[in-house]
């Protein structure tokens, strides 16, 4: 009887090490900051440096037992766009808000959006005042993410 209950424990265990996960870009973000590697594709990559069209996400697994979160695809092809193409980070007077996050321009330079992510862009020009400063230009963009 205890090895009965010992394999159904183990299996219990074993089982619970790979979790599926839904699709966020908040979650995923905070499995990175907790230390778990990200993979897409096979490949490693910073989450915290890529906006990913959700839509093209076919699952998440989160496997406990080795700190990584693996992200499987619809299409395995990845087409992004370098976020400083939208502004650049010398640009001082412009500010890129994505989703209701705005970006630091020191970030520019590292983070990419896949193009198909985009959902709509929005420039609003002479703005008086936004995130208690006054840009020439506030550059919105909304992702397919907040359609769910």
């Amino acid at each position: 009887m205890k090895i009965y209950v010992t394999f159904i424990a183990l299996l219990f265990l074993v089982a619970c090490n790979t979790i599926d996960v839904k699709n966020s870009r908040e979650k995923l973000l905070k499995y990175s900051n907790e230390g778990y590697t990200v993979k897409l594709n096979d490949s490693l990559v910073k989450i915290n440096q890529i906006i990913l069209d959700e839509n093209n996400i076919e699952k998440i697994l989160v496997e406990k037992s080795t700190k990584e979160v693996i992200i499987l695809r619809k299409k395995r092809d990845l087409n992004l766009y370098p976020l400083n193409l939208v502004v650049n980070n010398t640009e001082k007077n412009k500010l890129l808000v994505i989703d209701g996050t705005p970006i630091k321009p020191q970030e520019l330079d590292s983070m990419s959006i896949e193009f198909s992510a985009f959902r709509s862009v929005t420039v609003l020009k002479n703005e008086p005042k936004f995130c208690e400063r006054t840009y020439e230009e506030v550059i919105l963009v909304t992702t397919h993410s907040n359609d769910r």
